[in-house]
């Protein structure tokens, strides 16, 4: 966690002297969960958001750092034993992920005042809580996990504002007590100063 901490702050040293070609934006992130996190947590989750910077180090070329979150839910009918304890009845399990990547894109188009299409690389880690629910009972697991994000996408600017549409893989591997990897599909529907 500090190597993620002192990256993004030296990431940001080197970047003010180029602020006017920097990009500040948000995004709303739907996700649709898959593979081991669909079985735990499926369907599509409506919860998610994420913060995001892009310095361009040419015009075609850009890096970065997001911070987001998402949260992903489900419910069944069914019995679970943790240790002596059974409970039967309907359970709610969650996910809330909170993924913080270093980020490269490129663009097809060097002109920033044109729509453009990008495609980028986030790499960083993904801290995830796994709660069940069964009435007053909550049973618990938080890990760290190891996370590549690729995303494909699409700008759109008006004036010093830029609207994106965007489609990102959320992959964290295996670590810890949580064995199989997990990942997600984001929509980012965003907006930022350019």
């Amino acid at each position: 966690m500090k190597s993620i901490i002192l990256a993004l702050v030296l990431l940001a040293t080197l970047a003010t002297g180029a602020l006017a070609e920097s990009s500040f934006g948000m995004s709303w992130n739907p996700s649709v969960p898959v593979g081991n996190t669909a079985d735990f947590a499926g369907g599509f989750a409506w919860r998610g958001a994420s913060l995001e910077w892009r310095n361009f180090v040419r015009s075609d070329w850009a890096v970065g750092a997001d911070i987001g979150w998402n949260v992903m839910t489900d419910s069944f009918e069914g019995t679970v034993t943790e240790g002596d304890l059974t409970v039967t009845g309907k359970k709610w399990n969650y996910i809330n992920a909170l993924p913080i990547h270093l980020t490269a894109f490129k663009y097809f188009s060097s002109d920033r005042r044109e729509r453009r299409l990008y495609a980028g690389l986030g790499v960083g880690a993904n801290w995830m809580e796994y709660r069940q629910d069964f009435g007053i009972y909550a049973f618990e697991e938080t890990q760290w996990h190891f996370t590549l994000a690729p995303e494909v996408g699409f700008l759109m600017p008006w004036n010093s504002w830029v609207g994106y549409l965007g489609v990102r893989y959320q992959h964290a591997f295996a670590s810890g007590n949580i064995d199989n990897d997990q990942g997600w599909f984001d929509f980012k529907i965003g907006f930022g100063l350019n």
